[in-house]
């Protein structure tokens, strides 16, 4: 339904003998009668119209509710609700906690802030009301899932009971709690709203239009022997039926709802052979792949065997003696720094055994930010690197090693061979 059909839906509510009511589905964020957490956009205007059905005498009769919400950014909602033909009250609703990651939301805010100052408020003009509900507090908490989500909270005026007997949860006035469930498209409601339980349905028209019904203030007419009114609400009468929908808006988006075709089609016989083709041709193409890098998966291992032969002809006895020298006089400059260097430079020999050699990289580095003055660890990277086929990666930690040691004649040499190349 386009916007303005749906206004012109509402002002003809209005015309129809100049009478309108308060029914649920009247908050900015609801389940039926309960603040819950909804998305909504900076922007957003929220519109709608709900009926509440009950029987007086025998004879059926209807109340309706207009309602018209703001969305400021996407925290904070409000707007104005008619109860009735002369009092209009104003919601405001924030949500506190709302994150993309969290399944848990945490919303509040203030409902039914009468604008003429009345402190009780009818949803009937012949039924007087003396709780006092205007300016009713509320927060709360939903737990959202794939299957189901969860609400639960804790508000005032409206959200507390108003007669202590007939009062469902006497100990725990204030309170209301919900749960909806996921039913294909729609979503089925069961809510106790501090003052009456609640059943209820909610389908997505359109991305922008939702369609409620609920049986409310349910399991009242047998409590009170039949008499089809509710003490809660000064034995007004009880709403059986309450249906309503909301229409939503923005004003920096095209408010036209587009039609999805859903195109169907048969495969032939023909069809089914080309494509099981095609998916055999594709998985040749990729198990070739997989055998390729298989055999160069080999060919690495073989050069990294021998490079690990090649380096291991440098450690003779001479290598130990002058490394135990580097670590004596290392250590005695300083304990702490030096001994966590050396367990990282001992360590890359370690992950270099294990042909983990990313990972000797990465504890070389850690080594060279402790202390970036001994070449011996731009020699180690350097050799690594050499390895790994990534030549001028090599040169550069060799070269390093030469500016701090420019008397090491055998790197020197290294690094002048590798230069011809």
């Amino acid at each position: 339904m386009k916007t303005s059909k749906l206004i012109m839906l509402m002002i003809g509510n209005i015309l129809i003998g100049g009478i309108l009511y308060g029914a649920p589905y009247n908050l900015p964020s609801h389940l039926t009668n309960i603040p819950i957490y909804s998305k909504f956009e900076k922007h957003d205007i929220i519109t709608g119209i709900s009926s509440g059905f009950y029987t007086v005498d025998g004879s059926a009769r209807y109340e309706f509710d207009l309602k018209a919400m703001y969305a400021f950014n996407n925290r904070f909602l409000t707007g104005l609700n008619m109860v009735n033909k002369s009092d209009f009250v104003l919601h405001m609703h924030y949500q506190f906690y709302s994150t993309f990651e969290s399944k848990l939301k945490v919303t509040g805010g203030i409902t039914d802030i009468s604008l003429n100052g009345k402190k009780a408020i009818s949803s009937f003009d012949e039924y007087s009301v003396t709780q006092e509900n205007s300016i009713s507090p509320y927060i709360s908490a939903s737990y959202i899932t794939e299957i189901a989500n969860y609400h639960i909270g804790y508000g005032g005026g409206r959200f507390q009971y108003a007669d202590e007997n007939s009062a469902h949860l006497k100990n725990f006035d204030g309170l209301f709690f919900g749960v909806e469930i996921a039913v294909s498209t729609a979503y089925i409601g069961l809510e106790y709203d501090g003052k009456d339980l609640n059943i209820g349905a909610a389908l997505p028209m359109t991305d922008r239009t939702s369609f409620y019904a609920g049986l409310t203030e349910f399991y009242r007419y047998e409590n009170d022997g039949g008499n089809n009114i509710n003490p809660q609400y000064n034995n007004q009468p009880l709403r059986w039926f309450s249906f309503g929908i909301n229409h939503r808006f923005n004003f920096s988006k095209p408010d036209e709802e587009q039609e999805v075709v859903a195109q169907r089609f048969s495969l032939q016989e023909e069809q089914v052979k080309k494509i099981a083709k095609e998916i055999n041709k594709s998985y040749e193409a990729e198990l070739n792949k997989w055998r390729e890098e298989r055999e160069g998966l080999i060919k690495e291992i073989d050069r990294l065997k021998h490079a690990v032969k090649e380096d291991l002809r440098y450690i003779d006895k001479e290598d130990f003696e002058s490394k135990d020298e580097f670590r004596q006089n290392y250590l005695s400059t300083n304990q702490e720094t030096s001994e966590k260097v050396l367990a990282y430079y001992y360590e890359s020999f370690e992950y270099y055994s294990q042909k983990q050699y990313y990972d000797a990289i990465q504890v070389l580095q850690k080594a060279i930010a402790l202390n970036p003055y001994l070449p011996q660890l731009y020699v180690r990277m350097g050799s690594i690197y050499f390895d790994l086929d990534l030549t001028k990666m090599a040169l550069l930690q060799w070269e390093k090693a030469l500016e701090l040691d420019p008397q090491n004649i055998k790197l020197s040499e290294r690094v002048s061979a590798l230069k011809k190349i």
